[in-house]
């Protein structure tokens, strides 16, 4: 989601040097000690610096259902040396719920060697499926105390609450 709008952030650019996180402390520490905003350019485009590391947020919302779990997988290796999906893994249940249609998901982007520009709404990532042997009992959501059910932030749940919302969603319902 990288559509401009004045002022409005779309994402965090990870701070070159930074001190260590308590992991323990929850909703403690202010985002700027760590990270810098992201601005977007009035085209919606944003240019990853190489080697930098950010925290961007889908444009749509992902909804799987409890009899599969994804993994994030790159979209096209050929189109330049882009890391999309560090931590890519979708529990059985993430973003199914009754009550809202899908979860955006938190991408973790870094690009090698060169500059690499992305544009809003521009594929940099793709879902791969795996069938579970069963339904598990428990699936990820709020009444499992999920932390990232309807995010609508990209930080971890050890920074202060980001302010200002990311941007509307277009969820992709991803029953088999």
């Amino acid at each position: 989601d990288l559509r401009h709008e004045a002022g409005r952030s779309v994402g965090w650019e990870a701070k070159r040097n930074s001190r260590l996180l308590d992991l323990s402390r929850l909703d403690h520490y202010d985002p700027e000690e760590f990270w810098d905003p992201v601005y977007p350019g009035r085209d919606s485009h944003v240019v990853l610096e190489p080697e930098a590391f950010y925290l961007l947020l889908s444009d749509e919302a992902v909804r799987i259902p409890p009899s599969l779990a994804a993994e994030m997988t790159a979209y096209d290796p050929t189109s330049g040396e882009l890391r999309t999906h560090y931590a890519g893994f979708f529990d059985p249940g993430f973003g199914h719920d009754p009550i809202f249609h899908g979860s955006r998901a938190a991408l973790e982007i870094r690009a090698h060697d060169v500059a690499f520009a992305i544009e809003h709404r521009q594929r940099v990532c793709k879902l791969r499926f795996e069938r579970m042997l069963e339904e598990p009992d428990i699936t990820y959501g709020a009444g499992l105390g999920s932390n990232y059910q309807a995010q609508e932030a990209t930080l971890s749940k050890h920074f202060k609450f980001e302010r200002t919302k990311l941007g509307g969603q277009l969820a992709i319902d991803l029953e088999p």
